[in-house]
């Protein structure tokens, strides 16, 4: 059905009427967008799926179906002798193509319509788990939110910190997958009863524009924030690196006790003392803003770091309360330890034992899709999924990591979307280190990738192969892949791209 084909494009650019709009007008095969996801059915889809099929049928009523008996018998009398007889059929089949080419702008209507209803509810239910979570904090005062944002690095600092503080607290754990504030209120509650048991809340910010992560640090209240890092992902969504740079340190500006800013994060380092200086008399009182250089390279903290073989993870030794502990993870990248090492700050505000961070570091498991190590034994391929990785500096972090590897090295990618006017820089850099890292490179084709290998040119001793589609590409790979290869999967696109 084309509607709810639409639809589904319409939900995966998070109800944005322009983007929706320019896909729908640059992809008319309407029939078939649901490729690689499904709809979700929520009460906002169901109620704009009507409205829209209403619009519809007022307007092919109004202008084709009204008129239809009458026009048809017309048609047949004609005499096809004059420029007018064809002129009236021309209108004729022309009201019936408007009417059908109308329907991206019935889908638009329909949200318009719905919009105010949409707002009473959404302010409804925040200041609900607003009033939910404020009950909490008043019945235990130990109580704890944590709160992360960041262009990238969120689910990783999250997953660390999830799985250093079980090792002490009762946590409760938002999903990554839900970042926004009407979701991430409805599903505070739809659990209240798991959160009311809890010590912490845990909990991933995302945002496309500024006053999205305010939105909701104005229910969590944060005590303790992190903010990993700012880059230029969704600048096309939020215009300019200057609003993506406020729109992330609304969460330092929320939090009552202690954020922690990666200051190995040139922007985050250069940006931080601007902040301060015009913000100081809006920072709450309590506020201690602390300043983490992740950068491993020449860290006294940190000590001896191995990477174990076979892609098996990552050993090093940590110095807490002036003592060097050994700790071990089964994750496999540099910027891992970095990450580590960022979340360990709050150890020893919370009051962590040796024995909770050595066993929360070895207990940590790959986050799927994020340099997941899948070991093929039948065929002897090793397989790193950075499927949901979607910027340069991950993509980097995956290059460094595959170069460990002791067969062919293999990349296949799409490229990274939504980078406005710093795409082409951006896959003008990409086209500058692969042929350093890799062996083979499997290019889905796009705009980006187009101007990425217009870039690499032939000089170079990869091997480059190219696809339209992630589909025809992964049905190639078995004629790729053979036995000692290692590849790394770099992003995945939806349908909407």
């Amino acid at each position: 059905m084309i509607f709810s084909q639409l639809l589904y494009i319409f939900q995966s650019e998070h109800y944005d009427r322009n983007r929706f709009l320019q896909f729908a007008y640059s992809h008319l095969n309407w029939f078939n967008l649901q490729k690689r996801g499904k709809i979700d059915w929520t009460l906002r889809a169901k109620i704009l799926i009507f409205l829209s099929l209403v619009l519809f049928i007022v307007d092919f009523y109004y202008f084709v179906y009204r008129d239809l008996h009458s026009d048809i018998s017309m048609i047949f009398s004609l005499h096809y002798q004059n420029i007018l007889d064809y002129a009236f059929i021309f209108f004729f089949v022309l009201n019936i193509i408007l009417v059908f080419a109308f329907i991206p702008f019935h889908i638009i209507i329909a949200d318009y319509l719905l919009s105010p209803l949409l707002s009473f509810q959404k302010k409804k239910i925040l200041n609900n788990a607003k009033k939910l979570l404020q009950n909490i904090r008043k019945k235990n005062p130990q109580f704890i939110s944590i709160g992360i944002t960041g262009s990238y690095g969120k689910t990783t600092i999250k997953t660390i910190l999830q799985s250093l503080l079980s090792e002490k607290y009762t946590v409760f754990l938002v999903p990554g997958n839900i970042n926004t504030d009407l979701g991430i209120a409805n599903y505070v509650l739809q659990n209240t009863t798991e959160i009311e048991q809890s010590d912490i809340i845990l909990l991933e910010m995302g945002a496309f524009c500024i006053g999205e992560i305010k939105s909701i640090c104005e229910f969590i209240q944060p005590d303790y924030s992190f903010l990993t890092a700012i880059g230029n992902q969704h600048l096309e969504r939020f215009g300019s690196h200057e609003n993506i740079k406020k729109a992330k340190f609304e969460i330092v500006e929320a939090t009552t006790q202690k954020a922690f800013l990666n200051i190995s994060d040139t922007t985050i380092k250069n940006y931080h003392e601007e902040f301060q200086k015009n913000k100081k008399d809006t920072l709450p009182k309590t506020l201690e803003i602390m300043l983490v250089n992740g950068d491993i390279k020449n860290n006294t903290t940190l000590q001896n770091i191995e990477y174990l073989p076979d892609f098996s993870g990552i050993s090093f030794e940590y110095k807490y309360n002036s003592k060097y502990i050994q700790c071990k993870t089964k994750l496999i990248a540099d910027h891992i330890v970095s990450s580590l090492y960022f979340c360990l700050h709050i150890a020893e505000t919370l009051e962590l034992s040796e024995e909770n961070i050595t066993t929360g570091i070895q207990k940590l498991d790959h986050v799927p899709h994020r340099l997941e190590v899948i070991h093929n034994k039948q065929t002897g391929v090793t397989v790193i999924d950075d499927s949901y990785n979607g910027n340069l500096n991950g993509f980097i972090s995956g290059l460094k990591t595959l170069k460990r590897a002791n067969g062919r090295k293999i990349v296949l990618t799409p490229g990274i979307v939504e980078l406005g006017n710093d795409a082409k820089s951006t896959h003008e850099k990409l086209a500058k280190l692969y042929p350093q890292y890799i062996d083979v490179l499997l290019v889905i084709l796009n705009t980006n990738t187009e101007y990425m290998l217009e870039c690499i040119g032939n000089n170079h001793n990869m091997i480059i192969k190219t696809y339209k589609t992630a589909f025809e590409a992964h049905a190639d790979l078995a004629n790729i892949l053979r036995k000692g290869d290692t590849i790394v999967f770099q992003n995945d696109l939806s349908d909407n791209y």
